[in-house]
């Protein structure tokens, strides 16, 4: 059941219906890759200003942050509602904008929309006065970190972004291990193997799976676990929506190395 608050929060969204929808389509309609998102980040920006926020923009070089309230005298939880702002570079896709050549394929227009939504409906005094704590939010650069790799080097060379903690993250004010739709976000989008060789196996197999011809729903998983409590093992077979765990195809050839020399590698 929702309480009074929130059901007031779910009206102020639906009033403000159609101006949500247009900031959605305006930021679908102008995607733009990683750390050259200065239209959205200016886009975005201009509306939590418009609804009274004090945004902080050019971090990470194109990231936007801005407080519900002010951060120095407001105790209690601090929430953050995210939205990341870069699209891939997709120029024959129909929507892509003819500037950049970027489409919003991966969705972070919904992110970006969300993010505003949710500001529209918090920033309204009755809502804002009810809320315990902080809530921060924020426009993340560069997402997709395969996109543009020559210019994202250059921008690391000119000192304009960087490495922290010797992790491939940028120094964006994120942190911690990299995720995606795949795994859960504690774990991180990473095959959890515990040695150096069982990683070369595992990339072995993927290469014998594609050299033999099959499908490409065949995962090989090892230690690694999708979004449940059940580890996926080597040879499971996942046709669309199944996680039976059954298994219907044989294990890859060279799984069968015996027992010791698999127990000395997870030494």
């Amino acid at each position: 059941m929702l309480d009074q608050v929130e059901k007031r929060i779910c009206e102020i969204i639906d009033e403000h219906a159609q101006e949500i929808i247009d900031f959605g389509n305006d930021i679908w309609y102008h995607a733009e890759t990683g750390f050259k998102e200065f239209r959205t980040s200016q886009k975005l920006a201009e509306g939590l200003e418009k609804l009274g926020l004090k945004p902080r923009t050019g971090i990470g070089l194109t990231g936007v942050k801005a407080y519900l309230k002010d951060p120095e005298t407001t105790k209690g939880l601090n929430i953050c509602l995210m939205g990341e702002m870069d699209a891939l570079p997709l120029p024959t896709h129909p929507d892509a904008w003819s500037e950049t050549g970027a489409a919003h394929a991966c969705g972070h227009n919904a992110q970006m929309t969300g993010v505003y939504g949710a500001a529209i409906a918090l920033t309204m005094p009755e809502i804002k006065e009810k809320i315990n704590g902080n809530i921060t939010f924020i426009g993340v650069p560069s997402e997709e970190f395969s996109s543009d790799t020559e210019y994202k080097m250059k921008l690391i060379h000119e000192g304009k972004i960087g490495w922290r903690r010797q992790e491939r993250v940028p120094a964006s004010g994120r942190a911690g291990r990299s995720g995606h739709l795949r795994l859960p976000p504690h774990l991180g989008n990473q095959v959890r193997h515990r040695s150096q060789r069982q990683r070369q196996r595992f990339c072995q197999q993927i290469r014998t799976i594609h050299r033999q011809g099959r499908p490409r729903h065949l995962r090989l998983a090892g230690h690694r676990r999708l979004g449940g409590s059940q580890p996926l093992h080597r040879g499971y077979q996942r046709q669309p929506g199944d996680f039976s765990g059954k298994r219907l195809h044989p294990h890859p050839r060279g799984y069968h190395q015996g027992r010791q020399r698999r127990q000395r590698d997870r030494r």
